[in-house]
């Protein structure tokens, strides 16, 4: 019930993944029919990791989504930043982030759908900069032989058709995707999927960056920015229907 796009540079002096999400949580009824929505930064990260779902909004989710980003919450005993940042290591290291298995697991014990169930993309800068695909098993896939991007969700088939689009009509070349494009394509292809086909995602865009530097989010910076301008424009027009009104009576 989302949009996520991952893309890793492959020339440039910057490498680095970018993630890209759309930001609409959708509720349904129980025939599945989107009943209600609003607007949710669903990515999250740390020091040298970042992960954006795609799946059912659940308990479960936002129980392990509090874990992460509030690691020495008190109610999570004998957990605590270090043993957060050794998990995500033992995940990258072994190929296999196993409280991702536990966490569908117990989704699908209390009934949930399997198609539904939890799936995330991953970016990492430790030891290197990656980008996987994290299964509903907990399996860490990177991205097919001489494919830079990965995509997940409900608008799964229309963001993928955007980027390969702009690959065929040779907009961009899949062999030079440098970190402008990179945030190009990950931001346009999120925006096709919500604006054209998949009523399930929406717009604004939450963005990750991911370099050996660091990383950093614009999820909220995007937001803010919109919500500015619509403020600035919508007040112009006031403006000048005051302004007209005023004219008209002189």
């Amino acid at each position: 019930m989302t949009t996520i796009v991952g893309i890793k540079t492959n020339t440039g002096i910057i490498d680095a993944v970018v993630l890209g999400s759309d930001t609409q949580l959708s509720y349904l009824d129980e025939d599945g029919n989107a009943i209600a929505k609003r607007p949710i930064l669903k990515m999250v990260y740390g020091d040298f990791w970042a992960l954006a779902p795609c799946g059912a909004y659940t308990d479960e989710l936002k129980s392990f989504y509090n874990k992460l980003r509030k690691p020495e919450d008190k109610r999570y005993r004998n957990f605590d930043k270090d043993k957060l940042e050794t998990m995500i290591a033992k995940a990258v290291g072994s190929k296999r982030f196993i409280q991702i298995d536990e966490l569908n697991a117990n989704y699908l014990k209390e009934g949930g759908d399997l198609e539904e169930s939890h799936e995330f993309l991953m970016a990492v800068n430790r030891p290197r900069i990656e980008l996987f695909h994290v299964d509903p098993f907990g399996n860490l896939i990177s991205p097919k032989k001489n494919k830079s991007y990965m995509v997940l969700g409900t608008g799964e088939e229309d963001a993928s058709k955007y980027i390969e689009e702009q690959f065929e009509e040779d907009i961009y070349d899949t062999n030079d995707i440098d970190l402008r494009v990179a945030m190009d394509l990950c931001r346009k292809a999120v925006k096709s999927a919500s604006q054209k086909g998949d009523i399930m995602s929406g717009l604004p865009l939450d963005l990750i960056v991911v370099r050996k530097e660091g990383i950093r989010a614009y999820g909220k910076r995007i937001r803010n920015a919109i919500e500015q301008a619509d403020e600035k424009e919508f007040n112009t027009i006031i403006m000048e229907e005051i302004g007209e009104k005023v004219r008209e009576s002189i």
